[in-house]
């Protein structure tokens, strides 16, 4: 079981449970970075993770509200959300993170 399918509630795909995310982000603000931090940087973690592994049938559709939500934490912490990250990313999450922050812009 995937993370998003543990939280996301019943019968809300995976996809708009991500944009859910978005809105909440936005809803924080810059006034309590610990939280996106220690709680929402972890579901980014592991959407980048499912993205790069295609072990979720809807991937494809995913990208965007994922791209969204880096975006999103990014400008509410007013940083690259890497220099956020536990351990060191690798080179494939790094290089995605690249692509869709480009496909934003």
């Amino acid at each position: 079981m995937t993370l998003l399918f543990a939280i996301s509630p019943k019968g809300e795909s995976q996809t708009d449970t991500v944009v859910h995310f978005v809105e909440l982000v936005n809803r924080i603000g810059p006034d309590r970075p610990e939280m996106l931090t220690s709680e929402v940087l972890p579901l980014v973690w592991q959407l980048l993770r499912e993205i790069q592994s295609n072990r979720i049938s809807s991937v494809g559709q995913l990208r965007q509200p994922t791209a969204e939500l880096v975006e999103c934490i990014s400008a509410q912490l007013d940083d690259d959300i890497r220099a956020f990250a536990r351990e060191p990313l690798s080179r494939h999450t790094c290089q995605l993170l690249d692509e869709l922050m480009s496909n934003l812009q």
